[in-house]
């Protein structure tokens, strides 16, 4: 199971949440013959101010896009495997 996750915590729209279209024209699904679990929209960011406190940018749709993101990777399978995620910015691979 494959599912995109269009996230770039800098809340610029730099070019990382393209990454997973990208890998989906490309064919990577059909290359691993995964199911297709589609596109967290929750992963999308759109605040570039950083947060005084903490310094991190868009924390707060940083938080919600991870608990998007973490629900839908970590959800229970009927086939007990585990969904792949694509997404552009590291961030993901961090927060799962």
């Amino acid at each position: 199971m494959m599912v995109d996750a269009p996230l770039d915590s800098s809340g610029a729209g730099r070019g990382e949440e393209r990454a997973p279209a990208a890998l989906r024209r490309a064919g990577l699904r059909e290359a691993l013959a995964a199911d297709d679990d589609g596109q967290i929209d929750e992963a999308r960011l759109r605040d570039p101010n950083r947060d005084p406190a903490s310094g991190v940018i868009g924390a707060a749709g940083l938080v919600r896009a991870g608990g998007a993101i973490a629900a839908r990777i970590c959800a229970p399978r009927a086939d007990g495997a585990p969904p792949l995620g694509r997404g552009g910015d590291v961030a993901i691979s961090r927060r799962i």
